[in-house]
C-alpha cells in the first residue's frame, strides 16, 4: 500500500481477516494507531530516526528499494522518483532536491520512450527539462489517467518497451488532460458562483464547497485552483446520498491538517500534510462542518483575516532581462513547493497585446522595458485583470524568470506573480 493507510486502520485490519498480509510506505500525517502485525514504513512514525522526514511517498518506497537491492540497483528508479516527487507537491529540499536532481538529470539523458512521447507532444525539449516542466506539464497528463479514466493507461506509458508502442498511450493521456481541463473549468465556475452566494471570499475564513454532481477526484485540482485565487484555504466536497468525500488546500495560509482536526468530531476520516489532505463526513454534516472549520481557521489565524502579501527577493532591471540571467538562476533549480523560484521586481514595464488564453483563464502580453524590447508574459489564473492591466498601460511586476522554447527558438519568459499600477 503506497501513499495512503497511515489513517485506515479499519481497512488494513479487514485486509488481515482476508488472509492478505499488508505493507504500508506512506509519508501522511498518522491517525491513531495501526494494527501492529503490519510493517509500517514512514517516515512520520514518532520513533523515526531517518534525518528526512519531508519525503514523498515515492521516496519512501524509493529508500525501501535501496536498503532491499542497493544503491546501484535502485539508481535506475531515480527519474520515477524525481516525476513522483514533484508531482506530489512535497517540499524540495534536503534528501527530495537531491532526489529530484539526480532524477532530472537522468530524464534528460535517458530515452524512456514514455517520457519522450510525452514531452514531443506537449512540444518540451527534454535536454531542459525541469522542475517546472514535471509539475505544470508532465505531471497533469500522467494523473489525468486515475482522474478521468483508468491509471493503468499511465502505467502502459511509462512500461512501453519503445517509442511507437508508447506514442497512443501519450495521445490518449494528452486528451483525458483536455477533458480535465474542460472538467475543471466547470467545476470552479460553479465553485465561484456559490463562494458569491455565501458573501464573497473577502469575508470567509475558508472556502468550502459542495455539489453532488462534482468528481471527487477533481476536488483538489479545483480546491488548490480557489486557494491560489482567492488567497484562503478551500475544500471541495463531492455530496453524495449518505456519504460526502472532498479535498482540501491550505493556500499557505494554515496547517489544513490541524484545522481538520479541530473539526474531527463532524468527520468521518481525514488525513494528508499541512497543505493538502483528503476527508469524508456524513452529508447531513456539511453545512456544520463548513461553519466549524471557518470558527476553527479563523482562531488559528489570532482572529483576523490573512492579507494576500508578496515576498520579493531582489528588483532586476530592465537590462537584465536576458537569457544570460536565466541561465545563472539555473543553479538554484530543481525549484518548485519549499524551493520557489526567485521572486523578482521588475518596474515600469509598458504593457503591449493584453489577452486572454483560448480557454480565457490565463492573460499573456508582451511587456516593453526602457530598453525598448518585448519580453512575453504570462500571468497563471488571471485571465478576468485583463480589463485592469489594459487600463493600467505601465505596471510593476513581481514575477520569475523562465526560458521558454517554441518550435526550436528559446526565449526569455516572464510568469508574473502579481503586478499594481507603475512606480517608476
Amino acid at each position: 500500500v503506497v501513499d495512503c493507510g497511515s489513517s485506515n486502520r479499519l481497512e488494513l485490519e479487514y485486509a488481515i481477516s482476508l488472509g492478505l498480509q499488508p505493507i504500508v510506505l506512506d509519508h501522511h500525517l498518522l491517525h491513531g494507531d495501526l494494527p501492529q502485525e503490519i510493517p509500517f514504513v514512514s517516515p512520520r512514525r514518532p520513533e523515526n530516526r531517518y534525518p528526512e522526514t519531508e519525503l514523498a511517498a515515492v521516496g519512501v518506497a524509493f529508500t525501501l528499494v535501496r536498503g532491499l537491492v542497493g544503491d546501484a540497483e535502485a539508481e535506475m528508479y531515480l527519474p520515477y522518483v524525481a516525476l513522483g516527487t514533484v508531482a506530489d507537491v512535497v517540499r524540495l529540499k534536503g534528501e527530495n532536491r537531491a532526489l529530484v536532481t539526480r532524477g532530472l538529470d537522468m530524464l534528460r539523458r535517458w530515452s524512456l520512450p514514455g517520457m519522450k512521447a510525452l514531452c514531443d507532444l506537449a512540444d518540451i525539449d527534454r535536454r531542459v527539462l525541469n522542475a517546472w516542466h514535471i509539475g505544470f506539464v508532465i505531471g497533469p497528463r500522467i494523473n489525468a489517467a486515475g482522474r478521468m479514466a483508468s491509471p493503468e493507461l499511465a502505467l502502459q506509458l511509462l512500461l512501453a518497451n519503445d517509442y511507437e508502442a508508447a506514442l497512443p498511450f501519450a495521445a490518449k493521456l494528452d486528451e483525458l488532460n483536455r477533458q480535465r481541463r474542460a472538467e475543471t473549468k466547470r467545476m470552479v465556475q460553479e465553485a465561484e458562483r456559490m463562494i458569491e452566494d455565501q458573501g464573497g471570499a473577502e469575508f470567509l475564513p475558508v472556502l468550502v464547497v459542495d455539489d453532488p454532481a462534482w468528481s471527487v477526484g477533481l476536488a483538489g485540482i479545483v480546491a488548490g485552483r480557489l486557494a491560489e485565487t482567492y488567497h484562503r484555504p478551500a475544500v471541495v466536497i463531492e455530496r453524495g446520498p449518505l456519504t460526502a468525500k472532498g479535498s482540501a488546500r491550505s493556500a499557505g495560509t494554515v496547517d489544513i491538517v490541524q484545522a481538520l482536526g479541530m473539526t474531527d468530531s463532524l468527520l468521518d476520516r481525514f488525513g494528508g500534510h499541512a497543505a493538502a489532505a483528503g476527508l469524508s463526513l456524513p452529508s447531513a454534516n456539511v453545512d456544520d462542518f463548513r461553519d466549524a472549520l471557518a470558527a476553527s481557521i479563523f482562531d488559528l489565524w489570532g482572529g483576523q483575516m490573512p492579507r494576500r502579501e508578496v515576498i520579493l527577493d531582489a528588483e532586476v532591471p530592465h537590462s537584465e532581462l536576458h537569457l544570460e540571467t536565466v541561465a545563472r538562476l539555473a543553479a538554484l533549480e530543481p525549484c518548485g513547493h519549499g524551493n520557489d523560484a526567485p521572486l523578482f521586481l521588475l518596474r515600469g514595464l509598458d504593457v503591449r497585446s493584453p489577452r486572454r488564453t483560448k480557454d480565457g483563464r490565463h492573460l499573456m502580453w508582451q511587456a516593453i522595458g526602457s530598453d525598448g524590447k518585448a519580453h512575453g508574459v504570462i500571468f497563471f489564473s488571471a485571465g478576468d485583470r485583463v480589463d485592469e492591466l489594459t487600463r493600467l498601460g505601465r505596471v510593476d511586476i513581481a514575477a520569475s524568470l523562465q526560458e521558454d522554447t517554441w518550435n526550436g527558438s528559446t526565449r526569455l519568459k516572464i510568469h508574473v506573480k502579481d503586478f499594481r499600477p507603475a512606480t517608476a
